[in-house]
């Protein structure tokens, strides 16, 4: 099937997420800070630097226990554009450039789910 044929089928997916994009992008200078974010960036960097190699010493840097795991999957890469854009950056732009982030994984998870959907049940 061909690319446009699988546009014009899924029609209303596009429109929703052009909604919602559009909704992020026009309400992200308004995104409020919230309780758990320093704990989260501290998640995402003891993460990657257990994925870089620094191991079992990366873990004991976690403040508590049960943080060692907790969303690492979606802080990891996180703290690896906070890297890339410079830890010296502006705290209010690393935090917006993070809830984009955030935003736009929110969106591909319900574009994976409806995908999944429609998969199993042929409908949409």
């Amino acid at each position: 099937m061909s690319i446009a044929r699988r546009l014009r089928r899924h029609w209303a997916l596009l429109a929703v997420c052009a909604v919602f994009l559009l909704a992020g992008a026009r309400l992200l200078d308004d995104s409020m800070l919230w309780v758990d974010a320093g704990p989260q960036r501290a998640v995402g960097r003891v993460a990657l630097d257990y994925l870089a190699g620094d191991g079992e010493r990366a873990l004991d840097r976690t403040h508590f226990a049960q943080d060692r795991y907790y969303g690492a999957v979606l802080e990891a890469p996180l703290a690896l554009v906070e890297r890339i854009l410079g830890q010296g950056g502006r705290d209010r732009d690393l935090y917006l450039v993070r809830n984009l982030l955030i935003h736009l994984f929110f969106l591909a998870g319900g574009v994976v789910c409806y995908l999944l959907v429609y998969r199993l049940f042929g409908s949409r």
